[in-house]
Formats: C-alpha cells, structure tokens, sequence
C-alpha cells in the first residue's frame, strides 16, 4: 500500500500503528528530500516500530515531522484490500488488518451492527486501543470460507471509513457554522 501526495497525519498514525503491532509489515518513508528510511523489524529498517510510533504520538514531532514526510509505503502484507485494509498471515491464518482513529465506543458499536456470523462459519474480531496514536487497530480472521472472512472485513473497513468520513464532515460543518 502507498500513501502519496503528503499522507494526513490520521494516515501516518494508522500506518503507525499497524507496523508496531503486525511483525511482518514495515514502512518505507520517502521524505521530501529524497531520502528513505525503513522502520520494521530487519537488519535493513533504521528505525524500530516502537521508536516510530513514540515519534508519531507526540504532538510536538507531529507538527513540524509530518510535512518532512512526501509518502509511505507499507511492506509486507499478503495482499492488500484497500487503501488502508491489509492481509497479513499470522501462525498460518490469514488476518485482515487495519486502523481506525474512531474511538472504541464507535468501533463497538458499528461492530455489532454490520458483522453477523452464519451458522457454519465464524468471523472475529479483536480490537487493540493504542493510546499513544489515539487509534484502534482492528484484526478479523475467522472459521469458514476465506470469502466469507474477507466479506466480512470489508464490510466491518467500511463501515468505520464510513463513520470517519461523516465524522470529518460534521467537524467542518460545525466549524463553518461557528465562523
């Protein structure tokens, strides 16, 4: 997956935390000047995942690091479903992975409302707060038919992009409002 085009600080928060919690993804940071730098696990990232998410949780690094940032490429995924959502094989499972910045109350609540399971096949769902990103990373696998997984997890990705999006505008709404 690519961001370009200067990636939102929500883009780089989620990029973030998905490296600092899925082993086998990395990022590839291009900055402005040219130069790209590795954070991941291997002997080629110049810096760990922890480290990153530390920088990109304070505010102060936030403000003047982000615009040094031109895009960002995340590494290693099995496949990747949409600008955000990732498959990545854990323990020979496949895991659908991505990262919201809504918080845990509206990620339940959407959870409960668009994901069902089928008699014969399960789909679950694990949620991780991270408080230093003000993000939820969001895994799904599951029993049954990897369509019926993948379904699932696009939905599930939707829903949440979904609810971002509305969230955003109603911000904008609000602030044109009190102009």
């Amino acid at each position: 997956m690519r961001i370009s085009m200067a990636p939102s600080v929500d883009q780089i928060r989620s990029a973030a935390a998905l490296a600092h919690s899925t082993a086998s993804l990395s990022l590839k940071i291009i900055c402005m000047d040219g130069t790209e730098v590795i954070v991941g696990r291997g002997n080629d990232a110049r810096v760990n995942p922890c480290h990153f998410r530390k920088l990109i949780g304070d505010e102060e690094f936030t403000e003047r690091g982000i615009e040094l940032i031109s895009s960002l490429v995340v590494i290693g995924a099995l496949r990747v479903l949409g600008p955000g959502l990732m498959c990545v094989e854990n323990q020979g499972l496949e895991h659908y992975r991505f990262v919201t910045v809504l918080d845990l109350d509206e990620v339940i609540s959407i959870l409960e409302k668009c994901v069902e399971d089928d008699e014969e096949e399960v789909f679950e769902v694990s949620l991780l707060v991270d408080e230093v990103l003000d993000a939820v990373l969001i895994s799904a696998t599951g029993t049954g038919s990897k369509s019926f997984i993948e379904e699932r997890a696009l939905t599930l990705f939707e829903a949440c992009v979904l609810a971002e999006i509305d969230r955003d505008l109603t911000k904008i709404g609000d602030l044109k409002s009190s102009l």
